[in-house]
């Protein structure tokens, strides 16, 4: 067995604005160090919290729940809170957008930039998800690969899968919660299920609001063809 430590917290000390950043499903920090690089070069403070079980083996990764997750991003932002920090904004692609929904539906800061958040998952789509990450990082982690059969039991009992669900549908429940400025971002090179997902969201949030699509984008924005793009927008929006 290969040992490769946990992905740990991020934090960078800028100005009195800081920024939490949540990384995606299946993800790690470094879905959003480039836009917290960004971030440092223009002196905004930032946190990337770890989730939980995220890139470690598979094994690991359903010991925890997205409940779990959830209580380490509440964690950080009042960690931000406690540290006096005069704005504090919060940016999430994919889960990390549901983790924003949820936070702006409770606490009311200053601003939140949403990228291809779901409106809905179903089980099979989380099943699927799970399965790609556990032969992904089997291939780093494991000397004795499991078998597909081992995987596949494995993901079918994972306790994770209704509660993930369920957080879902509560979070669009209460999009009308919501009463702080949002941008709502997907990519054109994404599932047409993001866009719809981007306007559902968008129709059902009644706060200051706009609604982006990046043509050349794909489901983790931060990174890839349209990073740049991306990221430029975003930095714009907060200073």
């Amino acid at each position: 067995m290969l040992k490769i430590k946990a992905p740990q917290t991020v934090y960078f000390q800028g100005n009195d604005h800081a920024v939490l950043l949540l990384h995606s499903f299946t993800g790690t920090t470094r879905d959003m160090k480039l836009i917290g690089d960004a971030l440092a070069e223009a002196d905004f403070s930032y946190m990337i919290p770890a989730y939980p079980g995220h890139g470690q083996p598979i094994e690991t990764f359903i010991q925890h729940s997205i409940m779990d997750w959830w209580k380490v991003v509440e964690e950080a932002y009042l960690q931000l809170l406690a540290q006096g920090f005069h704005k504090i904004s919060v940016i999430g692609v994919s889960l990390g957008g549901l983790f924003t929904l949820k936070l702006a539906e409770q606490f009311n800061f200053h601003q939140a930039i949403i990228m291809s958040t779901p409106m809905h998952k179903e089980a099979v789509n989380l099943e699927e998800r799970l399965k790609h990450y556990a032969e992904n990082t089997q291939k780093i982690f494991s000397e004795n690969e499991l078998s597909e059969n081992n995987i596949n039991n494995l993901i079918k009992n994972y306790y994770g899968t209704p509660l993930f669900i369920q957080m879902i549908d509560e979070i669009m429940t209460h999009l009308f919660d919501i009463q702080i400025p949002i941008s709502i971002l997907y990519g054109g090179r994404d599932d047409i299920f993001y866009q719809e997902s981007a306007e559902f969201i968008y129709r059902n949030v009644h706060s200051n609001k706009d609604i982006l699509e990046f043509s050349e984008a794909g489901h983790l924005m931060p990174r890839g063809r349209a990073q740049e793009e991306v990221i430029h927008y975003i930095v714009g929006q907060l200073t």
